[in-house]
């Protein structure tokens, strides 16, 4: 909750005005029942014509504006709802941005996705609901309750009966649903790692022809996701029946114990079906109290997965105050460079690497697979600190640099190639917002990709 209300309190405009339209909500469906019983009362039993049309056209009244408050706390609880989304992917998105590879590999790549978009609509579904029945259900429970002791004191006592089996549902089903719905989430970050897996590594899969060991690993861990939803979907079912026949064995027992005052007059029949809508009110209000406890640990699970996101420490800063510039241009130097990824301290991947480059020349790794030839060339642009020793670019230690700086002196090409969505001209000017048309076609004849583009129609 803390996480929501941190995005939420931000529009307190949005947040008052969705509190005033959920008071009026309840005002008008709490005040409908007491006018029903004038009805019947002055109008109906009184056999008065004119007291009746009065008492309808207060109610058709008071219908138009219960509709128009419904529709104003709708729309503030959107408004809320999906600018707070919106600003948590948008603050997810820039901590992304500043995650090194070490923090990837810590999450996983298909866990944040599905993180900062199954996740994150979980939260938008939960707040939706708080900023709705949150807010109504205690405000209808309070007054209903105060209701009923105004109404008929005397029967108050089958309403407070009903609550403590409502409270034991509420409290089986909340205890149950929390470890079955961090199971749920981490069985999804596997079905979409699997998923991210079988697209990326289409050829692979086909060259091995493994297609069919890759069906049935997806469709083990999506028969797990299915039985744990199935658990969940269960569990969360129970409530509503439950509530109902609670409800409905509490209106018999109102009216089974209202026969002897309706037979001594000290009831009247208006004010009995007052008192039935008001215990109905009452303990619907618990029924929708209860949804949200379903409904929370899954939020709660979503919550805490997107805040290790935002509190996930950063392994490399990006030194905002350091080095910008420097006088010299082109020169590399690798001083005692020992390198272990985070985790594997015992097993370095580089041990003691010593070498300088100066401009003009070039330098090949050579070495078998998983000897660290890509793990050196990583070391440069700070994709990973290294453990012992040092790197200077231009004469400047590479951890001096103001990150983006060290970066704008560097060319990297990867291993594999990437292209973002857009046009040819777009992943050109990736590096290079203005570049110009002359530049872009040298870009692409350097990279050999002039023909390619050629061929293409529409060319960039």
């Amino acid at each position: 909750m803390k996480y929501i209300w941190s995005y939420l309190k931000r529009y307190p405009k949005w947040l008052v005005l969705n509190f005033v339209a959920a008071i009026f909500f309840v005002i008008v469906n709490l005040g409908l029942p007491t006018i029903l019983a004038r009805m019947i009362d002055e109008g109906i039993n009184a056999n008065n014509a004119n007291r009746l049309y009065f008492w309808a056209w207060i109610m058709f009244a008071i219908i138009i504006l219960g509709f128009l408050g419904r529709i104003v706390l709708a729309y503030a609880a959107g408004k809320l709802t999906t600018t707070m989304v919106k600003d948590m992917r948008n603050d997810l998105y820039a901590k992304l941005q500043e995650y090194s590879h070490h923090e990837y590999e810590q999450i996983g790549v298909s866990s944040l996705v599905t993180r900062v978009t199954s996740d994150a609509f979980v939260l938008m579904q939960f707040a939706e609901q708080i900023l709705k029945m949150g807010v109504i259900t205690p405000l209808m429970m309070v007054s209903s309750v105060l209701m009923i002791f105004v109404t008929s004191p005397s029967m108050a006592w089958i309403v407070a009966i009903s609550v403590p089996f409502l409270g034991v549902v509420v409290y089986y089903v909340a205890v149950k649903t929390q470890p079955l719905s961090e199971l749920q989430q981490k069985t999804l970050d596997r079905i979409n790692q699997y998923a991210r897996e079988n697209l990326t590594g289409l050829r692979v899969i086909r060259a091995f022809a493994r297609e069919e060991f890759q069906e049935e690993r997806f469709a083990s861990e999506n028969e797990v996701y299915a039985r744990n939803s199935n658990k969940l979907f269960k569990l969360t079912g129970l409530t509503e029946p439950l509530f109902v026949q609670i409800i409905i064995a509490m209106i018999v027992a109102i009216v089974w114990f209202a026969l002897e005052p309706l037979r001594n007059g000290s009831l009247a029949i208006g004010d009995l079906v007052a008192y039935v809508e008001y215990s109905f009110h009452a303990l619907l209000s618990f029924l929708f109290l209860a949804n949200l406890f379903t409904m929370y640990p899954r939020a709660a699970v979503s919550s805490q997965r997107l805040k290790e996101i935002l509190d996930m420490p950063i392994s490399i800063h990006p030194n905002e105050e350091g080095v910008t510039e420097t006088d010299s241009r082109g020169y590399l130097e690798f001083d005692n460079v020992t390198f272990a990824y985070p985790g594997e301290t015992e097993s370095p991947v580089l041990h003691n690497i010593s070498f300088k480059a100066k401009p003009g020349e070039t330098i090949a790794f050579i070495g078998s697979t998983g000897s660290g030839k890509s793990s050196l060339v990583q070391l440069i642009p700070r994709f990973y600190d290294v453990t012992l020793g040092k790197i200077l670019v231009d004469g400047v230690d590479v951890r001096d640099y103001n990150l983006k700086a060290l970066r704008r002196k560097i060319g990297f090409i990867p291993q594999k190639a990437l292209l973002f969505t857009g046009t040819i001209a777009d992943n050109l000017r990736y590096g290079k917002d203005d570049a110009s048309p002359i530049e872009l076609k040298q870009a692409a004849e350097v990279a050999q990709a002039k023909e390619f583009i050629e061929s293409r129609e529409g060319t960039v």
